[in-house]
């Protein structure tokens, strides 16, 4: 089940690996031959376009390592799949990986703006909202909260990991139109409501604070502010955040620059991730995160725009 879990949640990558061991060629044919006595049937695969590459002469001789404790090679449907990458040290230094689970990429591509019931002409995509989800870190049965909810792309992420959801926009017909693509989703918020964001308080009641704010707010461009400027429209919200955010939570945006420069809420602390993509010439969006006061980034996550699409994850 956790492997399941965390193959849903980490949807930009491939599979998930476990490491085995490192070294040079007769170093990955012992572990190898280690792993063969095990008997399962296994198929060992190198990633690699280069027939000079050292790990492609050196595949058969690994197989036979694998063989030489009673492993058999099965190339169809074997039962452990293993992987050769190079090392960190350079050179004829590799890594040898096993498989633990294929990540279902189509799942993802499927959830794409056009196959929405609801859509906008600009919609923000299935992968980008993956990502601000996962950028918030909020913790497993945290609730987030969309203020500026749009079509549903990042209520509908969340739910999909297992998150309650609050949702709320200032137009009733984008608040419509996100709880239909919810409930394509199998997803039911927690709580839903049109509200500007000075009524966020009121719409939360006595609700504990949420675990993460994630959201997409609107610029004036393609998506209506009611002509408000976004500068004021944010500054607004920021003033709100120690209401709606529990100290240790964050809030992710993505934002049309790095960094706002806003006065930020009284013991939080402003991060800019970096670049998420370019619309076009006149506009690109970067991912900024504000971190409560008690917030601790996820072990593992120093570098946390290493999870923006286009990057590893």
């Amino acid at each position: 089940r956790t492997l399941g879990e965390l193959a849903l949640r980490i949807a930009h990558a491939r599979a998930l690996y476990r490491p085995l061991g490192e070294g040079g060629p007769p170093a990955i044919a012992q572990l190898l031959e280690r792993e063969g006595a095990l008997g399962a049937t296994a198929r060992i695969r190198v990633t690699s376009a280069d027939p000079t590459d050292e790990r492609a002469s050196c595949l058969r001789a690994w197989g036979d390592a694998y063989r030489a404790q009673g492993g058999r090679i099965d190339l169809t449907d074997p039962e452990r799949t293993f992987r050769v990458v190079s090392g960190t040290g350079g050179g004829s230094t590799y890594v040898l990986l096993e498989q633990l689970r294929v990540v279902d990429r189509k799942a993802l591509h499927a959830r794409r703006p056009g196959s929405q019931a609801f859509r906008q002409p600009v919609t923000l995509s299935s992968r980008l909202a993956r990502t601000l989800v996962n950028l918030a870190e909020a913790p497993v049965g945290g609730t987030l909260l969309d203020p500026f909810c749009g079509t549903g792309a990042i209520p509908r992420e969340a739910g999909l990991l297992g998150h309650p959801v609050f949702v709320s926009d200032r137009s009733a017909k984008m608040l419509r139109g996100t709880l239909r693509n919810l409930a394509v989703a199998g997803i039911t918020p927690e709580l839903a409501g049109v509200a500007d964001v000075s009524e966020l308080p009121g719409l939360l009641g006595d609700r504990p604070r949420v675990s993460a704010l994630v959201t997409d707010p609107p610029y004036g461009r393609a998506s209506s502010t009611g002509g408000e400027g976004w500068r004021d429209l944010l500054s607004r919200l920021y003033t709100l955040v120690p209401a709606i955010v529990g100290a240790e939570g964050t809030c992710v945006m993505l934002l049309p620059l790095p960094d706002p420069d806003l006065p930020l809420p009284t013991g939080w602390r402003g991060r800019s991730l970096g670049l998420a993509e370019r619309v076009h010439a006149s506009l690109s969006r970067y991912v900024y995160r504000l971190e409560g006061p008690h917030h601790l980034p996820a072990p593992g996550r120093a570098n946390v725009s290493a999870g923006l699409p286009g990057r590893a994850l």
